[in-house]
């Protein structure tokens, strides 16, 4: 067999102090001596690991995928065989189909526990490579499970009686009974009741919306003529499965590798200033205030070559050094800039009812109810008093008056001596709960406040094919195996997406869980804009 010893192993995942400190090294590529025998050899490590056999019983792990070129091609995924494994004992390998861009690795069911995790030697069969002058990158970013609903039901909207946040889902009619949202209507109004309709098992309070089913979601729409009703399934629309979420936003170290993989049209696509600019000139900030994001040009484009970018975020021109903001959370990206970088990696975004599920959770049989105005981390409330940040644009960006009793998150403050951002994970310590680190149920963090989460937009008829499998199903939706994005550099599936959490600069009534006030991403690039993706695994079984 011929070995490839790859020539850099770049990673997406922040390693900030007291969380994961994601680690790939050794990477190496081994050529088959038959066709489809090839495999990815490498080691990986990550800190605060777990696996939970009581509620909320999910688990983490660490999605994995790499890029190649060489001198006669731009970067191309490495498309993953789902064969040809080898992994270490007490961990498994989780590929969703054959020919999917990437991999989790995590704890098997036996493994439970909290840790670090350290494995070697680990084997991912991929399809064959052309080697010749190769180079490629390895990418690694931590999921966290999230457990199927089964015989469970969750709540979303917040409305009690007359009071809720704005625009939450809600119930129109005082009686209980079966609702369904409707995802064909272009108002804010999107739960409705529908008459003679008892499918799907959905089924909306007073005091928030419960919902209960097998992924199956539809909506009515009127045809003029004939003048009728026709309520349209749509299979296994995202709400009740099973599903992996990124634990943390994009970071701007993920980002930046994601422009250094563009050809240079691609990259004029995903930036607000031209790659050829001067080097030092930033890639997503307009003019003004950065709002933390240091993401500039350090070579600039030359007769059409992609540019190279680096974070900078301490602005000394110097690029990627230690405090340069490689692992603040990316503001600054757009409705077309989200799409894109999760069609890079494999992921896709969550909806909004996903969204909700998330951040509320849910455990057993029980529904976790909602409350007017809760947040992620499980109440009402969260520290008012100004932070200040130690060891700025570091791996260990810290908060120095991190409060240690109440529910700490980055939510609407004025006049702080930073305006922007901050580190994922930042109020996580080693004696931390899910409150004062402002953590979800499930583990997943700054799910309110940082930046706004990028979600599919209920309410937007363009959007209802994304979640028919029959017709937007695995092959569209996650696989790329003949390049990044397509010929224009936009991402092939560009749904509609709409902003739900609130951010750094929110008021409190824009952040909570169900508020769904600060409408949708558009083309244009705010700096409270970010975003993550998740994994839908029942996609790739239509």
């Amino acid at each position: 067999m011929k070995n490839l010893l790859l020539f850099s192993a770049l990673l997406l995942l922040n390693m900030p102090l007291w969380a994961n400190n994601v680690q790939i090294s050794n990477v190496t590529y081994v050529a088959g001596t038959s066709p489809n025998t090839s495999y990815i050899q490498f080691d990986l490590s990550w800190e605060n690991s777990w696996r939970l056999n009581t509620p909320p019983s999910n688990y983490d792990g660490v999605y994995v995928f790499f890029k190649v070129r060489n001198a006669n091609t731009g970067w191309m995924p490495v498309v993953f065989r789902n064969a040809g494994n080898t992994m270490a004992s007490g961990f498994s390998i989780t590929q969703f189909s054959a020919q999917h861009v990437g991999a989790l690795i995590h704890r098997d069911a036996a493994n439970t526990g909290t840790g670090n995790c350290t494995l070697t030697g680990i084997q991912l069969g991929v399809e064959d490579l052309p080697v010749f002058n190769a180079e490629m990158k390895a990418f690694a970013l931590e999921m966290v499970n999230v457990p199927a609903l089964g015989a469970a039901s969750f709540c979303v909207g917040d409305s009690v009686g007359s009071q809720g946040s704005d625009y939450t889902l809600f119930s129109t009619t005082p009686t209980p009974g079966i609702y369904y949202a409707n995802i064909n209507s272009s108002d804010w109004s999107l739960i409705r009741t529908l008459p003679n309709s008892p499918i799907d098992g959905y089924s909306f309070k007073l005091d928030g919306v419960y919902i209960k089913g097998d992924d199956s979601l539809g909506y009515w729409t009127t045809y003029s003529f004939p003048p009728f009703q026709q309520y349209i399934a749509y299979n296994k629309y995202p709400t009740g499965g099973e599903m992996w979420c990124m634990k943390y936003e994009i970071t701007q170290g993920a980002y930046r590798d994601f422009l250094n993989m563009l050809a240079y049209n691609q990259q004029q696509l995903h930036t607000t200033n031209d790659p050829a600019s001067a080097s030092g000139t930033l890639a997503l900030v307009p003019s003004g205030s950065t709002y933390r994001n240091g993401i500039m040009i350090h070579t600039p484009s030359v007769n059409g070559l992609p540019a190279v970018y680096g974070c900078d975020l301490n602005g000394n021109g110097i690029p990627d050094e230690a405090n340069d903001g490689e692992f603040v959370a990316c503001g600054w990206l757009n409705r077309d800039d989200i799409n894109a970088w999760l069609w890079w990696a494999g992921l896709s975004p969550m909806t909004e009812i996903q969204y909700e599920r998330i951040a509320r959770g849910h455990i057993g049989t029980t529904p976790i109810l909602s409350a007017y105005n809760d947040y992620a981390w499980g109440d009402t409330n969260f520290v008012t008093t100004p932070y200040t940040l130690l060891n700025a644009g570091a791996a260990n960006e810290s908060i120095s008056t991190l409060n240690t009793t109440s529910a700490n998150a980055l939510v609407g403050y004025n006049g702080l001596s930073f305006d922007g951002p901050v580190r994922n994970g930042i109020f996580a310590t080693p004696s931390s709960n899910r409150q004062t680190s402002g953590s979800s149920l499930f583990g997943i963090m700054d799910l309110t406040g940082n930046l706004t989460e990028a979600c599919v937009q209920l309410g937007d008829a363009s959007n209802s094919d994304y979640y028919d499998a029959r017709n937007f199903g695995a092959q569209n939706l996650y696989f790329v195996p003949t390049g990044i994005l397509n010929m224009n550099g936009k991402s092939p599936i560009n749904v509609e997406l709409i902003q739900r959490g609130g951010a750094f600069s929110s008021p409190s009534s824009r952040c909570s869980i169900s508020t769904r006030g600060d409408g949708p991403y558009t083309v244009i690039r705010t700096p409270t804009g970010g975003g993550r993706g998740v994994i839908n695994p029942y996609l790739f079984n239509q």
